[in-house]
């Protein structure tokens, strides 16, 4: 597959638009868009108070070096330590401070994430004392609530910033399952969607950055390099079984 504008090896295929980019055109028509959104719509406020939540996963950190290539103060930038994430990312996260500068915000709950899934004592509907809230599924998501929650708090005791939120372009439907939930009152905006930028294009892009997460990317497949380690095994036993 070779690049639309220059024939080299081309390594992202825009098929809404039909073109094929080389990373240095990919880069190119990024900036452009960006500049186009931001006139067309007004998109990011230069002046306005932000503040970017960090996963450690491609879209973020596509996100936090778009902001500070077009001269963005990101304000904070808060990362949520679950303890359970990859060896690779905590890595990541510490080559992304350096070469960003910032000193990243880490939160936590006050208590481990295996004391909530195993020892934290509850009474059931049934009137039933369960210990542990279990493994997190996509039904019965705590881990999730609690990750929301406890960012929700930190934004709310440093002034309520707009938050910005990687999420890419390809998942778009992800906003208003947000915005309808129990985030629906945050104030968020998503500049890669304003910015077209796919996962594939963000991955990319941070690659282009000298970002390859030790090669996490090339052994699973995107969506599981956020799962929770100790149900991450059992996703990925399950995606192997559907192969």
């Amino acid at each position: 597959m070779k690049c639309s504008k220059c024939g080299k090896r081309a390594v992202i295929w825009r098929k809404h638009e039909g073109t094929r980019l080389c990373p240095r055109h990919f880069l190119r028509s990024f900036e452009s868009k960006a500049r186009s959104t931001v006139r067309k719509f007004g998109g990011i406020n230069y002046g306005e108070k932000i503040g970017v939540a960090v996963s450690g996963g491609k879209d973020s950190t596509a996100l936090l070096l778009m902001l500070l290539e077009r001269g963005i103060d990101p304000g904070d930038v808060v990362y949520f330590d679950t303890g359970w994430d990859f060896p690779q990312i905590y890595d990541h996260l510490e080559k992304l401070e350096k070469f960003t500068g910032i000193t990243f915000v880490r939160l936590r709950t006050e208590k481990p994430f295996d004391y909530w899934m195993f020892e934290y004592e509850y009474e059931h509907r049934d009137g039933e004392i369960v210990r542990g809230y279990g493994f997190p599924t996509f039904k019965t998501r705590w881990c999730t609530r609690m990750k929301q929650d406890t960012i929700s708090d930190y934004w709310r005791k440093t002034g309520k910033p707009v938050k910005y939120v990687g999420i890419a372009y390809d998942e778009k439907h992800r906003v208003k399952s947000a915005e309808s939930g129990r985030l629906a009152k945050e104030n968020q905006k998503y500049p890669l969607i304003e910015w077209e930028i796919t996962e594939h294009q963000a991955l990319i892009y941070c690659y282009e950055k000298g970002f390859d997460w030790g090669g996490l990317y090339n052994h699973f497949d995107v969506s599981l390099i956020h799962i929770s380690e100790p149900t991450r095994p059992l996703y990925i036993s399950y995606a192997v079984f559907c192969l």
